[in-house]
């Protein structure tokens, strides 16, 4: 496992950049502070490389409010920080489930996943009955509409993917799995490669860093679904 200061000192040593590593990010400034943002940028490249990375998948639950069929991510709680959502990319369309809070998770049962468009024609149209949710969808804005409006409080949950983590503190560590971390120093140093002109150094830290990006997506990705062959 690597913090953020200590990928900083990994890419020092592997540069063979003369004098002592940093200690710290803090206050960086001059050639410290050029490999802290290589490090930073390159880690936020990673976790946008795919939209699906495994480790950047959480769970939620949202206690609707009665009468109100829209809710934003912030209305939802992260079930690992067991606190408001403050990062997200996109909520995940299947598997989102709900039951009546009063009755108990006993009587859960799943809500089906429509597009938007189809959504607005069944039920933005005309008066409609509050009762009890049984369809999903996300607008434009990525809320989410749920079909019918709630009559009562009810507990929706499913899974949304988080929008990429930025380091910035010392401590600071990457989410992804640890064994992996040597990722950020090695695409951190192309950069580094590029800036001096190293094309050795270049040619040699890309390979290396292609091999484990083959690991990490075999590792991280979900798995291939293949369609059902026609009959």
């Amino acid at each position: 496992m690597s913090t953020y200061i200590q990928l900083v000192q990994d890419l020092h040593r592997e540069a063979g950049i003369s004098g002592n590593p940093p200690t710290s990010v803090v206050g960086a400034t001059g050639e410290t502070l050029r490999l802290a943002n290589w490090i930073k940028t390159e880690w936020v490249k990673i976790q946008n490389r795919h939209p699906n990375w495994r480790w950047m998948r959480s769970s939620f639950s949202l206690q609707t409010v009665a009468a109100d069929d829209t809710y934003s991510y912030s209305d939802c709680t992260d079930d690992n920080t067991s606190s408001a959502i403050t990062r997200f990319s996109r909520f995940l369309p299947d598997g989102f489930k709900i039951y009546l809070t009063s009755a108990g998770v006993g009587t859960q049962g799943w809500l089906t996943n429509i597009v938007w468009d189809d959504f607005k024609q069944i039920f933005k149209i005309g008066t409609q009955v509050d009762s009890y949710p049984t369809f999903v969808t996300f607008d434009p804005a990525n809320n989410i509409v749920l079909g019918s409006k709630p009559d009562g409080i009810y507990t929706v949950t499913g899974d949304y993917q988080k929008s990429p983590q930025v380091l910035s503190a010392d401590s600071d560590t990457p989410e992804m799995p640890s064994q992996y971390h040597d990722l950020i120093w090695l695409g951190a140093l192309r950069r580094y490669a590029a800036y001096e002109s190293a094309p050795e150094v270049w040619a040699e830290s890309k390979a290396q860093y292609s091999d484990m990006m083959k690991h990490l997506d075999a590792n991280q990705l979900p798995e291939p679904r293949f369609a059902v062959p026609l009959a």
